[in-house]
């Protein structure tokens, strides 16, 4: 009986379709004309109002997505308008959509999702389903990552552009390097000889880290987590190591931006090579 109902509903609306069909064509080309041609001016308009770039892209797209929704509606008063069994029509055919095309509709859900609960932004470095990037783009159905490793083993990207599904963020665990905490901590272990001056390399790696890393303090703390850590000043801790590679072990623990986080590890060990070589009874283990 239903298929019967689509049926009739389907023929229905061809027959209404073939009404005034060259003057729907017509007006049909002169929206999308419409459409394209303020997107280009409010993309302009947008482009010189706005100078950060990262603002001015996520307001194009809004506006994009806010120009497409009207033109969804116009389009549809165009074909469509005033006409109660289209709408019977209508539903049916959403019906079989939401069926057919699952994944279109949870990837949609997903956008919203991510909107609503602001997930992450344009900008932020996250990682997700062991891919970890900077987020380039938030489209309707997937999400865009600069990829950052892959092949390249630190923390920098690789060229290469991934294309998430916005479905996985309903499943799947997000971590953000950017939201609430706008720093990472990282961690350098220097291994030193078992016969080395121990307290005098962890006063000069001390020394390093002062000169190398500024403490870090959030610029404007984010009110909607509760984030609390001891110190956030430079340390370094100390421990030993009986298994390969074996050694005393000083680990350096500092905050970073998470884009530079090679930057300030080479700066680091550059210090470190620097220093140690002026003082003979500290050396570093060989492994």
């Amino acid at each position: 009986m239903w298929f019967e109902n689509y049926w009739n509903e389907l023929n229905l609306f061809a027959k209404i379709g073939e009404q005034n069909l060259p003057e729907k064509i017509v007006g049909t080309i002169v929206l999308f004309f419409l459409f394209w041609s303020v997107d280009k001016i409010a993309e302009k308009i947008l482009s010189l109002a706005i100078k950060d770039s990262k603002g001015a892209f996520i307001r194009k797209k809004l506006f994009f997505y806010l120009i497409t929704f009207f033109l969804i509606i116009l389009l549809g008063k165009l074909w469509l308008g005033g006409l109660q069994p289209i709408s019977t029509f209508l539903g049916i055919t959403a019906a079989a959509l939401v069926i057919s095309q699952k994944e279109t509709l949870t990837n949609f859900m997903g956008w919203i999702f991510i909107q609503w609960r602001h997930l992450f932004s344009i900008g932020d470095r996250i990682e997700i389903v062991n891919n970890k990037g900077d987020v380039v783009d938030i489209g309707i159905f997937y999400f865009t990552l600069m990829e950052v490793g892959g092949w390249i083993q630190a923390e920098q990207s690789s060229g290469r552009l991934i294309k998430i599904p916005n479905s996985t963020v309903l499943n799947q665990p997000i971590a953000n390097y950017m939201m609430g905490f706008p720093y990472i901590w990282h961690e350098i272990p220097v291994y030193l000889d078992f016969s080395c001056n121990w307290q005098k390399a962890e006063i000069l790696l001390r020394g390093i880290l002062d000169k190398c890393c500024e403490p870090a303090t959030p610029a404007r703390p984010d009110e909607n987590y509760f984030i609390i850590f001891r110190h956030l000043t430079p340390t370094v801790y100390t421990h030993v190591s009986f298994i390969p590679p074996k050694g005393l072990v000083l680990t350096l623990r500092y905050l970073c931006n998470p884009r530079t986080r090679r930057d300030t590890e080479s700066r680091i060990w550059k210090e470190i090579l620097e220093t140690f070589k002026d003082h003979e009874d500290v050396r570093l283990a060989i492994l």
